[in-house]
């Protein structure tokens, strides 16, 4: 599987032949190339067969993530031989987590990459993959200042050196693991327990029962097992994880408590500042009322009508203003519904959104 890109010689800083072979022959940081001269064109060929584009590693667990982040470190050496124009687009991985460069140039003469450049570009590729509200692209443009305070990131902004960074990113990994362990060893002692006597039933019921033991093989028991997950990736702060282990669970299959990790969890991934999620999250609980956990879900997984129901059922107009707000952004990003339909239901979110803020203007200028 190859990759193929067309610049003109004019572009780059190697100017010949000797060059052009030193930028094939980059290293095991890069991906191998070839390449073939057209006239003042060069067309570099990319080998990414065995590689995944990194964009990829935000589909991935937290585990994996971290474990590509410190391998990440690894890239110092070429930014340093090379000049590499760092992006999520030109970085891929393999199965071990181990990053490569696509593309790459010769440094003109007499410069070369800066400590700190490369470590501010480390911190951006660490916030841009571990955090939900910022990509690594927006973190290059705009700096890493915008994540100072960031909960969760805090440490890893102060280091002082990718080595740092990356031990800090070791730490957090192995953290998370011996989270993991004890999770497991918890689940082993009673949720595991509830799933195994679930287990034993279906195996009776096989006996006696064979279209009871097929519905408890095929719904009860993976039901059990997405919970058990979700647990698990909650308890070690991965939010993404829990999400994902109860997409196929609807509302009304979930306990209390399932309700509450997962609500929390959509609340804690929304594009809001760090002290509003931590009001909001507070405020939820195992006890909480059962609407406003049903709003979160419904909000998180787009179902915005059902959401701005639960917020009228709760007479929270908040909450309400919120997700006509939610509605109003994913509707203007939409470009496949009808124009005319669209402006009006635009039109109808600012009308209601005017309406419920006007109830609160007194109170704001007391």
């Amino acid at each position: 599987m190859d990759n193929r890109r067309t610049v003109k010689k004019s572009q780059l800083n190697a100017k010949d032949t000797f060059d052009y072979e030193r930028m094939k022959e980059a290293g095991e940081h890069f991906l191998r190339c070839q390449y073939e001269e057209d006239g003042e064109d060069i067309c570099f060929i990319y080998d990414t067969e065995g590689k995944k584009p990194l964009k990829e590693i935000l589909e991935e667990d937290k585990g994996a993530k971290y474990s590509l982040l410190i391998n990440f470190a690894g890239l110092r050496e070429a930014y340093f031989e090379y000049q590499i124009s760092f992006s999520i687009e030109e970085i891929y991985y393999d199965d071990n987590y181990i990053p490569y460069v696509r593309g790459r140039d010769l440094y003109e003469p007499g410069k070369c990459g800066q400590e700190a450049e490369f470590l501010n570009i480390y911190k951006a590729f660490a916030g841009g993959i571990l955090s939900r509200r910022y990509d690594v692209a927006k973190l290059l443009e705009s700096g890493i200042e915008i994540l100072k305070g960031e909960r969760g990131f805090q440490t890893i902004y102060e280091c002082t050196s990718a080595e740092e960074v990356k031990t800090e990113l070791k730490r957090r990994k192995k953290e998370l693991e011996e989270n993991a362990r004890r999770t497991m060893r918890q689940v082993s002692k009673k949720g595991y327990l509830a799933w195994r006597m679930v287990a034993v039933a279906a195996v009776i019921l096989t006996a006696a029962f064979g279209a009871g033991a097929f519905y408890y093989g095929r719904m009860v028991v993976p039901k059990q097992e997405s919970v058990i997950a979700a647990n698990q990736r909650y308890i070690v702060n991965d939010y993404v994880g829990c999400i994902d282990s109860l997409e196929t669970l609807s509302p009304e299959e979930m306990d209390r408590n399932t309700k509450y990790i997962l609500a929390a969890s959509y609340a804690r991934s929304e594009s809001l500042k760090q002290e509003e999620i931590a009001v909001i999250v507070e405020k939820l609980s195992p006890e909480s009322n059962e609407k406003e956990l049903d709003y979160w879900i419904y909000l998180g997984r787009r179902k915005l009508k059902k959401a701005e129901n639960m917020a009228m059922a709760l007479s929270d107009d908040k909450l309400l203003v919120y997700a006509y707000m939610k509605e109003a952004d994913i509707l203007e990003g939409n470009t496949e519904i009808d124009g005319s339909s669209k402006q009006e239901r635009m039109d109808q979110l600012e009308q209601e959104i005017e309406k419920l803020g006007k109830k609160y203007e007194p109170e704001e200028g007391q």
